[in-house]
């Protein structure tokens, strides 16, 4: 019996932070918009790098810029990051560091 309630605990505790595919879909549509202006200032627009938190999710927009032989550019700071919560609300932008 107390091995059955440990197994509840932790299906429990699994499944209430979990982060589905439509759910990575839906921040990441919401952050390409919130991104739009910071984006538009480059020509190939930005790639988006997404993690689940235990608070929801963190989308990081970097530029796509590129070298004069075409190579892709990195610049140190060269990003902004967009906070959500777990229903999807932006809470914060921050600049790269």
């Amino acid at each position: 019996m107390r091995n059955a309630a440990a197994v509840w605990l932790v299906l429990g505790a699994l499944t209430s932070g979990c982060h589905s595919a439509s759910d990575r879909e839906r921040i990441l549509n919401a952050a390409k918009h919130d991104s739009a202006k910071f984006c538009s200032t480059v020509k190939e627009g930005c790639e988006f790098r997404i993690s689940a938190t235990e608070d929801g999710w963190t989308v990081d927009a970097l530029p796509i810029r590129r070298t004069q032989q075409g190579a892709r550019a990195y610049a140190p700071g060269d990003f902004e990051s967009y906070l959500y919560n777990k229903q999807g609300e932006l809470l914060r932008t921050m600049p790269g560091l």
